[in-house]
């Protein structure tokens, strides 16, 4: 949409889709950064990665095809997600360290 970024379609379709029936790939077509939201490079560089520590691995992807900014939105994002039974239980213990700061 043009009034709400991808990011925030994607925050509720992550909790939902590897628990779907078929694996999950669809096109999302919009802002890909906005002020107010969770951009797509956020989801793809934070929440992913912390997904696969639940063993969402193999084929969980988030591509951005295309980039899209106020007013035309004309953004392209390729989501895909596997489908598991249930999910790894996990400890993160260790947050690491900052690599750079910007």
């Amino acid at each position: 949409g043009k009034s709400r970024g991808i990011g925030w379609f994607l925050e509720g379709l992550l909790p939902l889709a590897p628990f779907a029936k078929q694996p999950i790939a669809i096109q999302l077509k919009g802002l890909t950064n906005e002020e107010t939201g969770l951009s797509v490079d956020y989801m793809r560089t934070v929440t992913l990665p912390l997904l696969k520590h639940f063993g969402l691995s193999e084929g969980l992807e988030l591509r951005v095809n295309k980039r899209g900014a106020r007013p035309d939105a004309g953004g392209q994002v390729v989501f895909r997600c596997p489908v598991v039974k249930a999910l790894k239980p996990v400890e993160l213990l260790n947050q690491g360290q900052v690599r750079r700061g910007r």
